[in-house]
């Protein structure tokens, strides 16, 4: 049997949902062999999701959201093993995407 719900992610929160909010804040936290507490070395191994996508961040991106475009990191910067190699992409940006770079 397929149970399927529709939620508004605008919608305030009903008091049954701030009920449960309220109670599972005051829950301890429980361990197991699928969830291993983890040491501050093993957390520092995590990386947050904000993180993350500030990695995966295009050059539109940054145009789209109005940041400012970080500067390249020169060529001779990168240090690459004998096993490693680095591909280049020049430009990726809104006005290349449209065709309007000379």
């Amino acid at each position: 049997m397929i149970v399927r719900k529709s939620i508004d992610i605008n919608a305030p929160l009903t008091a049954e949902q701030l009920e449960m909010l309220d109670k599972a804040e005051s829950m301890p936290i429980v361990y197991d062999e699928d969830s291993p507490e983890l040491g501050d070395e093993e957390l520092a191994e995590f990386k947050s999701i904000v993180d993350l996508k500030q990695e995966n961040k295009k050059l539109c991106d940054y145009e789209d959201e109005g940041d400012i475009i970080p500067v390249p990191t020169e060529v001779d910067a990168i240090v690459l093993s004998n096993n490693e190699f680095c591909r280049r992409i020049s430009v990726d940006t809104d006005k290349y995407r449209q065709g309007n770079m000379p």
